[in-house]
């Protein structure tokens, strides 16, 4: 079974978890920890500290960052690195997060593809459908 950390600046994590469980339903398997402006990357380390005993019991981890290089990532990287079971995203978005919580055995590079997948210019694709519909 496998265990997902959003990571996050802010409430954004906290928002993502809150929006997969609009469409999934209560995942208990989906964490969230957020940096606060308030806190630094060390009150992040406590939260992430609180919640590794539920991680530890997933055979695989996800954890998936806002922002590459950002002071979340960056500490939970410092943390969970070195397990061999831990895979970690940065760039997060909803269509990766939905993606990996709904589809047993997908891997990093499957959810790189759904995230840039789920980026669409909606405007150019509406254009693009109206000029196939007059073609025919």
């Amino acid at each position: 079974m496998r265990g997902f950390l959003i990571v996050s600046h802010g409430d954004l994590a906290a928002g993502m978890k809150m929006s997969v469980e609009m469409v999934a339903g209560v995942r208990e398997e989906v964490y969230a920890l957020g940096l606060s402006p308030e806190g630094g990357p060390a009150e992040l380390e406590e939260k992430l500290e609180a919640i590794l005993p539920e991680l530890e019991k997933y055979e695989d981890i996800f954890v998936f960052t806002d922002l590459f290089g950002g002071s979340p990532g960056n500490t939970v990287f410092m943390k969970l690195a070195a397990k061999e079971n831990v895979s970690m995203i940065a760039g997060v978005n909803f269509p990766m997060v939905l993606t990996a919580v709904l589809t047993p055995g997908v891997d990093a590079e499957f959810l790189i593809g759904e995230a840039k997948n789920g980026i669409i210019d909606i405007k150019a694709q509406l254009a693009g459908m109206e000029d196939e519909e007059e073609d025919e």
